[in-house]
């Protein structure tokens, strides 16, 4: 997909030099219109549901995918205005369509039809991926030379990684994509760092440490993704580094040995079984998280002018009472819920005997049995008054 993407974007500069954001409009009329807004509006179509979509869901979908397709025609307009037919989307528009969106959904459209070819990329402008500050260890170009590690800030472009001692300085280093050979983590006991992985090219491997476990997956995801079409790729790698003489994974004192490890495959068979019990529980627990707040806004509603919270001036008094009569249903029903799992946690306390099959004797069971025991005394009321609340 991403040579098509890529040879898609290529016919676009060769036919429109005069207008490059023809190249973002190609990619996205055909990824976002034959992929993305067909699986929003159908999703039992992809499999993505095998439940029956009622007509709120539908019309909320709908809006969704006219809100991605809108996005993806909006990367490659030269307007900055985006016309909005629907009033009623206008404030959804301001949100969605800001600077901050149309430069991460270019940048995705940069990676997916992005290939590390030498041959094709000379008349292409680089775009830039992703840049930050790193730590790396010295590469030893120099046979004798000391291989100590040096902050270094690294840039990633659509033809190559580099870096250099600060932003704005040259580059000390650039390496074409094309020759980068496999992307894997670093094995901790290499060198006593964390979150650090190596960038693997013909003669030597480059050691890297990123600032935190986000930005070392970040940075080992979006590497993988550019370089996986190279015809040249690894599959096998060290998954420790070359010191003193050998390899720390396989004790090889070759330093050009094949490696002894296989290569990370990136898994292509996406997993998109849903779980509604669960994500409703998510939402259940969101709700109970901010009962505070919602308890306050319709104490507000009822004259108490508790709320204290953000207020928008267009809102009419036929509003705010759908609003109020929305909040304490969601408050009954939420209520309802939490009295449900209150009772469910007392019978499941009251009826387990630790030290059975079902429940052995051990550290993690005593400090559950504790946890359980400190909620029922929390809950104060009976099992019966509970049941009582419930039959209401």
């Amino acid at each position: 997909m991403c040579q098509i993407f890529y040879n898609l974007r290529e016919c676009a500069l060769l036919h429109f030099p005069e207008h490059r954001e023809v190249k973002y409009s190609v990619i996205s009329g055909f990824i976002f219109l034959r992929f993305f807004a067909p699986a929003i509006l159908g999703p039992r179509l992809f499999d993505l549901t095998s439940q029956q979509i009622d007509n709120q869901t539908n019309r909320t979908l709908t809006l969704i995918s006219k809100t991605i397709q809108s996005l993806g025609n909006y990367v490659s307009s030269r307007s900055t205005q985006q016309v909005c037919k629907e009033e009623y989307m206008e404030q959804l528009y301001k949100m969605v369509y800001t600077e901050k969106h149309i430069m991460a959904v270019r940048q995705f459209l940069e990676i997916i039809s992005a290939i590390s070819n030498p041959e094709t990329i000379q008349n292409d402008t680089p775009v830039l991926l992703k840049e930050g500050l790193m730590i790396k260890r010295a590469q030893g170009r120099k046979r004798f030379g000391r291989k100590n590690f040096k902050q270094r800030y690294f840039k990633l472009t659509t033809h190559d990684l580099s870096y250099s001692k600060s932003r704005h300085k040259e580059p000390l280093c650039q390496i074409p994509l094309s020759n980068i050979l496999a992307v894997e983590r670093l094995n901790e006991r290499s060198f006593k760092m964390k979150n650090m992985f190596q960038i693997i090219q013909r003669e030597r491997a480059l050691y890297v440490q990123a600032s935190n476990c986000v930005e070392e997956k970040e940075w080992i995801d979006l590497l993988t993704k550019i370089c996986q079409t190279n015809s040249n790729r690894l599959t096998e790698y060290h998954p420790c580094a070359f010191i003193n003489g050998q390899w720390q994974c396989c004790k090889s004192q070759n330093e050009l040995a094949p490696g002894c490890n296989a290569v990370s495959t990136i898994d292509n068979n996406l997993h998109m079984s849903l779980d509604p019990e669960r994500d409703l529980q998510r939402i259940h627990s969101l709700i109970m998280g901010h009962l505070e707040f919602i308890e306050s806004f319709i104490n507000w509603c009822e004259g108490g002018n508790v709320y204290s919270g953000p207020l928008p001036s267009s809102i009419s008094g036929a509003d705010l009472q759908s609003c109020y009569d929305i909040l304490r249903e969601i408050r009954e029903i939420a209520y309802k819920i939490e009295r449900r799992h209150r009772i469910y946690n007392r019978t499941l306390a009251r009826d387990t005997r630790y030290g059975s099959k079902a429940a052995p004797i051990g550290d993690d069971n005593y400090l559950l049995a504790s946890r359980m025991n400190l909620d029922i005394r929390k809950c104060g009321s009976s099992d019966q008054e509970d049941v009582m609340l419930l039959r209401q």
